[in-house]
């Protein structure tokens, strides 16, 4: 029982999920005990768990996973969160580049936390999980996010994303880029050439990352 315990002390499955910018569910694992750490059930996932990310293609991760070629994770050692940039004045919100990577990382991936929001909002079960077996609960949580892709694909305008953005605060939840946002075929050409020049992903990953990151820096020089 104690393996389902996670670090903030109660007890918990962990769910592994991937999602578009379009707040749709690309991939999701669920099942895992609380105590799991991020980067073991992802590794499982990829392995084992049918988890494919094209070649050239990558997804945002967050400080619980390593930089590779294919999740890009925020600069340690950096501020990160968009509370942290929103406090500071717009003139010396960035001291590096490495700053403007990480808010740039934040606001984009900020989609996955406002799907979770959503899909929470939709689906009270999850907050109050009833004492089914575990395995019908970890089916729960699986139907609830293939449920919300159904009602994501046909009911458009969504009410439940309109309320969430009523709720959110106008600066809180900042998800839109600046002026140095680079254009999807910019970082497709960052990311196309390096994929294929070595087998180490940790190398690539770090070497796609500097690649956008001091794009995005000499696009913010330029236009300051």
């Amino acid at each position: 029982m104690e393996r389902f315990r996670n670090r903030k002390g109660f007890l918990s499955q962990n769910v592994l999920a991937a999602c578009s910018f379009d707040m749709l569910f690309q991939y999701v694992a669920v099942g895992w005990e609380g105590s799991a750490s991020d980067m073991r059930i992802l590794r499982w996932a990829l392995e084992e768990g049918g988890f494919d990310v094209p070649t050239g293609r990558y997804y945002l991760a967050d400080f619980g996973y390593s930089n590779t070629s294919k999740f890009l994770s925020p600069y340690k050692n950096h501020p990160y969160h968009l509370a942290q940039f929103n406090r500071r004045p717009r003139s010396s919100r960035y001291v590096a580049s490495e700053d403007l990577y990480n808010h740039r990382h934040a606001q984009l991936r900020n989609v996955i936390e406002r799907t979770f929001r959503v899909l929470k909002m939709r689906f009270k079960v999850q907050d109050r999980m009833p004492k089914f077996q575990y395995r019908i609960q970890t089916l729960i949580v699986m139907a609830c996010c293939i449920l919300h892709n159904f009602i994501k694909l046909q009911n458009s305008p969504d009410y439940m994303l309109d309320t969430l953005i009523n709720l959110e605060s106008p600066h809180g939840n900042e998800s839109s880029v600046g002026t140095e946002e680079l254009s999807p075929q910019v970082i497709e050409s960052l990311v196309g050439t390096e994929e294929l020049s070595s087998t180490n992903e940790k190398t690539v990953g770090e070497i796609i990352r500097s690649n956008i990151r001091n794009a995005l820096w000499r696009k913010r020089q330029r236009t300051n």
